[in-house]
């Protein structure tokens, strides 16, 4: 029983040494990933960029093209052959209002909780309260009022009846 102890716990100890070396061996291949990209050369010769520190990276400088070419278009300061003016100028209408309606949002979503119960009748206005109404006459409110107490006493009446028995 100690023997298969012992055995496991030294093929235990071979299994954390295994994936230790595997993890050192991913590491370092990221590592060298990372420095031939940066264009770093070996770590024993010299830790300094072999590129020219005026040079910057080419990845990013096509996405800072591409966003500011986009948002002249956006704008309509970069019209393309045989656009008119006037589209552009549509272009830049409709662009401030995406820029309101989206300030517009943000508002609204800062002030979430204090819109939360604004669908409630408490929150609605006294002139909307009013104006949703319908205007009834007297006689047609007394009319309803007089259908109502009727049917309420023939219920009574039935409920009644009903103990009765």
């Amino acid at each position: 029983m100690s023997t298969a102890r012992a055995d496991e716990a030294e093929f235990k100890e071979w299994c954390d040494e295994r994936t230790e070396k595997s993890e050192l061996a991913e590491s370092e291949a990221k590592l060298n990933l990372l420095r031939e990209k940066a264009g770093l050369n070996e770590i024993g010769e010299s830790a300094h960029p072999l590129r020219n520190k005026g040079v910057a990276n080419p990845e990013y400088e096509k996405e800072k093209r591409k966003k500011q070419e986009d948002y002249e278009k956006r704008i309509g300061a970069l019209t393309g052959l045989g656009q008119s003016v006037s589209e552009s100028n549509n272009l830049v209408m409709t662009v401030k209002n995406e820029l309101l309606n989206n300030a517009k949002i943000r508002c609204m979503s800062i002030n979430r909780k204090s819109r939360k119960n604004l669908h409630l009748p408490r929150y609605i206005t006294f002139d909307k309260k009013r104006t949703s109404k319908k205007a009834t006459s007297v006689e047609e409110l007394r009319k309803q009022r007089l259908l109502r107490e009727a049917k309420e006493r023939k219920r009574q009446d039935e409920l009644l009846s009903r103990s009765k028995k």
